[in-house]
């Protein structure tokens, strides 16, 4: 079984970076990374990436605490209590544990941690009767759905593209043509 190294960076991670005074361009530059990184609503960066931004974080903070401080600053109260017991534990192992024990409390969602050679998977499972399929959703809208689903399938293309250095430099090339003519130096300083 191949092996996805993708951790998913939310907005909410942006925001608490401005909040703290660090605007998302200057994270992103610092940390190498594509300037646009921060534009979708969730982004996706591998293992590596995402330390290159908790780096960056600190060298543009000075405060090698910052990504911690963040997560102190989230409001509690918009979260579960289920959730509020993996905030309060003891490391990232037990606050898993306690998450995949409560969750059901909330959602039906069943939260798997297999640890396996060393490394940790963590997977969710939503069970429902298989008839609920069928069932409409009263906010059903058509047109809504012809507008967004060739600009989500369009994004996924430039998410599984990302891998190809040649797809990566077209995606780049794409953007900057709107704003003027795109020179190597621009594209070379997109792709870091």
């Amino acid at each position: 079984m191949a092996q996805i190294d993708k951790c998913k960076v939310s907005q909410a991670f942006w925001r608490a970076a401005e909040q703290f005074g660090i605007p998302p361009a200057a994270l992103l530059r610092q940390a190498r990374l594509p300037a646009t990184l921060h534009l979708g609503a969730q982004a996706f960066v591998t293992t590596a990436q995402y330390f290159a931004l908790m780096q960056a974080m600190t060298d543009l903070s000075g405060d090698p605490a910052l990504g911690i401080r963040m997560v102190r600053s989230v409001d509690t109260a918009v979260h579960p209590p289920s959730s509020l017991a993996a905030f309060y534990a003891r490391d990232y192992r037990d606050g898993l544990t306690r998450l995949a024990r409560f969750k059901r409390l909330c959602t039906p969602e069943q939260l798997q941690v297999v640890e396996v050679g060393g490394d940790c998977t963590i997977s969710t499972e939503w069970p429902f009767a298989a008839v609920d399929l069928n069932r409409p959703f009263p906010e059903h809208n058509p047109e809504m759905l012809e507008m967004l689903t060739p600009a989500l399938g369009a994004a996924l293309g430039e998410l599984e593209a990302q891998s190809s250095i040649a797809e990566q430099v077209k995606i780049v090339m794409k953007r900057s043509l709107a704003s003027g003519q795109p020179g190597l130096s621009d594209v070379a300083k997109q792709l870091a």
